[in-house]
């Protein structure tokens, strides 16, 4: 026998308090990247308009790091990612929190008290409101505005990171694994490059990598990484201009 058991939605266990406490959470105020995307599974996201569910997160440190946290993503998830963009930021907490309070300001938020744009279509999606409340729904034009705003106050404010250096974070004495930049990057092997082959497509150079394979799964996503924020180690050409144009 199956047990099942769905709460009411007017059912509260205690008391709910209506006060956004945007940047509670883990969010650190440490270089790293900003990123934005949709479960190409949802209906929202497959209704042909141009409004979408996304995931606004951050994560803290170097490429390498970014790329283990875009895997932990995607075991959440039993579908494709859709990544509409990738920002490198000097300070992961202050771009999550300008982001996430322009956009409840504007009513663009899943959560209670701050949809107030959402189409009612789409709210019967967030009734029991289970789901995080780094989530958005809005249309691609308003995201790319909030996208914009959020890269101008950053670089005024804190400045453009060039690198993105290692996060230590608080238990960095007792990691018993040294952390790289890099993907690729190790004690025997420098940092993954991208050649362009004969057809004008990037191409891992896996010539000099000593011991395993890097899996093409963090080839993809390194690479996605590097293109979006224009961030790559010296002698990499995943920002050259005879790459066929590619879009998130």
């Amino acid at each position: 026998m199956k047990l099942r058991y769905t709460p009411p939605t007017n059912h509260t266990f205690g008391s709910l308090s209506d006060k956004w406490t945007a940047h509670k959470g883990m969010s650190e105020n440490v270089p790293g990247i900003l990123y934005c995307w949709s479960p190409v599974i949802s209906a929202i996201f497959n209704d042909k308009t141009e409004w979408v569910d996304v995931k606004i997160g951050v994560a803290h440190g170097s490429e390498a790091q970014a790329v283990a946290r875009a895997e932990a993503a995607a075991t959440d998830n039993g579908c494709d990612i859709h990544y509409h963009w990738i920002l490198a930021v000097e300070d992961c907490a202050a771009a999550e929190a300008y982001i996430g309070n322009y956009l409840h300001d504007e009513g663009y938020s899943t959560k209670h008290g701050w949809d107030k744009n959402l189409p009612k279509r789409y709210k019967k999606f967030f009734q029991r409101q289970s789901g995080g409340k780094e989530w958005y729904v809005l249309p691609t034009t308003k995201l790319k505005e909030a996208y914009d705003l959020t890269k101008r106050y950053m670089k005024k404010v804190f400045g453009e990171p060039e690198i993105l250096d290692i996060y230590e974070g608080r238990n960095a004495k007792k990691a018993k694994k040294k952390k790289f930049m890099w993907i690729g990057e190790s004690q025997e092997n420098d940092p993954v490059r991208f050649e362009i082959d004969s057809y004008g497509n990037p191409v891992a150079d896996m010539t000099k990598q000593f011991g395993g394979v890097v899996k093409q799964k963090k080839l993809d996503y390194c690479f996605m990484i590097r293109r979006m924020t224009g961030i790559a180690p010296e002698g990499c050409k995943s920002q050259d201009d005879r790459y066929t144009e590619w879009v998130a």
